[in-house]
Parts: structure tokens; sequence; C-alpha cells
């Protein structure tokens, strides 16, 4: 009897704890089709958002490449031209009175050109060809190629007859697919037209790891603009944009001059 006993309760006790291990494995079961069905709603959530760019990008912009799309697709594609029409100038910023204090100065970012012949031109380590010299240099970027040969002359040419033995650097960040397969072709084009300047041009890369930072890096806030820094050592101590005003070619002169000075005094 007591044999008995003690069979039936195991069984018992083997019944309830089966159904409790089954409820278990229903309820894991249960919860893991939910985490399923959730990470696919946030994945279908996902794609829409990356097939509507507006969103996307709205919600995404943690690059500064994206953070470029997301202006151009609030402020239209065409908000750099618009920009152009109002102001043909391109004035983005003036330049200021005085000098940039050296210790505040930003260094020119390291970029590797190709000159109008080919040759590699590498970036801020060219414009001190003589290091025991050190003289100022005049850069001058741009993004559109014979767009801003009117905005380049307009510093070069008053720069090059006061300072003829400082060197003129004027480079292209080439952005567009046509102008970079044509490159070539343009470049040769554009040979002996400017002699007083150093002109190289840079193909932007596709960034598809990384996000490129280039138009960051030089201040670059229109591509119709064009972008001037007076340089030594590879810092830049005076910068500006756009077409030239008499007053800031007067300025450019007289910080040159200052700068000149000092390195003379040394």
């Amino acid at each position: 009897m007591i044999a008995n006993r003690l069979i039936n309760s195991c069984k018992s006790l083997n019944g309830i704890v089966s159904k409790s291990l089954l409820n278990n494995t229903t309820r894991n079961v249960i919860f893991q089709q939910q985490q399923q069905q959730q990470q696919q709603i946030r994945n279908m959530s996902s794609w829409k958002n990356f097939l509507n760019p507006f969103k996307y990008y709205k919600e995404n912009a943690d690059t500064q490449q994206k953070r470029r799309v997301k202006k151009e697709l609030e402020d239209g594609v065409l908000w750099d031209v618009k920009e152009f029409m109002k102001n043909p100038t391109m004035k983005v910023f003036v330049g200021s009175p005085n000098l940039i204090n050296e210790s505040q100065a930003e260094v020119v970012p390291q970029i590797e050109t190709k000159d109008l012949d080919g040759n590699k031109l590498e970036f801020p380590n060219c414009l001190n060809k003589d290091k025991n010299n050190n003289n100022p240099s005049l850069l001058i970027v741009s993004v559109k190629p014979f767009h801003a040969d009117k905005f380049i002359n307009s510093w070069s040419e008053p720069f090059k007859k006061e300072f003829p033995q400082l060197d003129i650097h004027s480079i292209f960040l080439v952005s567009q697919l046509g102008y970079q397969i044509l490159s070539p072709l343009l470049k040769s084009n554009r040979k002996g037209k400017n002699n007083d300047v150093t002109e190289s041009w840079y193909n932007i890369p596709m960034a598809i790891k990384k996000s490129n930072t280039i138009f960051e890096d030089f201040s670059i806030t229109n591509p119709y603009s064009s972008y001037i820094f007076l340089v030594v050592d590879g810092k830049i101590r005076w910068k500006s944009s756009g077409l030239s005003t008499p007053n800031e070619v007067d300025t450019l002169k007289k910080l040159t001059k200052s700068l000149l000075e000092d390195k003379n005094k040394k």
C-alpha cells in the first residue's frame, strides 16, 4: 500500500513538473516570437526611413556628409545656385582687419593634389619650399573650375604684383564626376592661362566606408565661392572668400607686409 502511494505521488509530481516545464517552454517560445516580430517591425521601419530620404537624413545626419545631403534636401538641390544668384560676388564671409593669432590659427588640412602637369603636391608641406625662408603664401581653394577664375584673379593679380617673390597656390576640389573624368583634357586647356598661380586639382573620392570632411576642413559652405587663406608655416593666419574688395586687398597687403617684417626681425 505504502509503495503504491509513493508511486502515485511520484507520478503526480512528475506530471506537475512536466506541466511547469511545458508552460515555461511555451512562454519562452511565445516571447521569442514576439521579439522576432518586433525586430521585423523595426527593420521594416528602418527600410521605410531609408526609402524616404527626407526622413532618413533628418533622423540620421550623424556625419558631415549626411548633414550636407540633409541641407540639400531641405533647401533644394539648387540651393547653392540660388545663393549665387542672390550674391554674385559670393562673399560668404569677409576678411578680418587683423591676423589670426598664431596660437589660435588652424593648420592647413593635409591633402595631395596634382598640378596641371601631373606632378603631385602635398599640402601644406609644398607651401614652404625653403624651410629656412618660411615666407607667407597665398592659398585659394575652389570647387568649380572656370567659374571660380574671376574670384581667383581678383586676389592673385594684386597679390603677385605687390609680392612677386611669394607663392600663390590655387586648389580645385573636384566633386562632380564629369569634371573628374574630363580632368586631363580640362587641365591641359588651362595651362599657361595664369603663370603667376600654381594650380592643382584634387578629385574628391566617394565616401563609402567613412565620411569625407574635406569641405568642412576648408570651411567651404557654398561650392560656387572661392576661399582665400594667407598661410605661414602651414597655419592659416588670415582668410576671406569670394570676389575681393579694394579694402580686403589693402588689408591682405598690409598683413602680408607685417608678416615679412616680423620674419626679418627674427
